[in-house]
């Protein structure tokens, strides 16, 4: 008998958990707010694919940064998600700056990501209302169009049986041998059990 979860919320996050447990087998329930699934942080973010450049060495943060930049480069080929590795430079305007930047490279290599170097005249060449006496260009950076992520997850987790409900809120959660969830669907009540919960309700995760 498959396990059952409930995961709070139906942003990037929490579609993209649904997609991965519901291809793993688990009978997955995502309950959801709002009207529509992605509306809070989801929506409201400029869908940058961040390089993992600034984290500290060998920490959790770059790892899963790096990680997780090449499995979503991946997943929109594979999906046809818009996307584009727009790249970005980093910019010293001073000398002094120049040495943060030199450091900042340092610690991105050490992290797996190379950045190139270049003087500031080859800057402003790339973009001309720079005011630059050196840059970094980061290759690997760009950005997602996240809303049309969101469905992509959506449609991949409910192809493998994963249940979406709207207007969905959940209200309290008890554990004894299992979880009991209770809320708020649709204006009725209701109270389940299930053997996992994940909570990605985003700004409202604390409440």
């Amino acid at each position: 008998m498959s396990k059952s979860v409930i995961i709070i919320g139906a942003g990037v996050v929490g579609l993209a958990c649904g997609k991965e447990l519901s291809e793993k087998g688990f009978e997955v329930f995502i309950a959801e707010q709002e009207k529509n699934i992605a509306t809070h942080t989801s929506a409201r973010n400029s869908g940058v694919i961040h390089a993992g450049i600034y984290y500290p060495v060998e920490s959790l943060k770059a790892k899963l940064c790096i990680l997780g930049k090449q499995l979503l480069y991946e997943y929109c080929e594979e999906f046809e998600v818009p996307y584009s590795r727009t790249k970005k430079m980093i910019v010293a305007t001073t000398n002094e700056e120049t040495q943060i930047l030199l450091k900042l490279k340092e610690t991105a290599l050490k992290n797996g990501v190379k950045l190139e170097f270049i003087s500031g005249d080859d800057a402003i060449d790339r973009e001309t209302n720079l005011f630059a006496v050196s840059a970094l260009v980061s290759p690997t950076t760009g950005i997602v169009d996240a809303s049309k992520l969101a469905f992509s997850l959506q449609h991949q987790a409910e192809i493998n049986g994963a249940n979406l409900a709207l207007e969905t809120k959940v209200t309290k959660i008890t554990q004894d041998s299992k979880i009991l969830v209770s809320g708020i669907s649709g204006g009725e009540e209701f109270e389940t059990e299930f053997d996992f919960v994940i909570n990605a309700a985003g700004h409202g995760a604390h409440k």
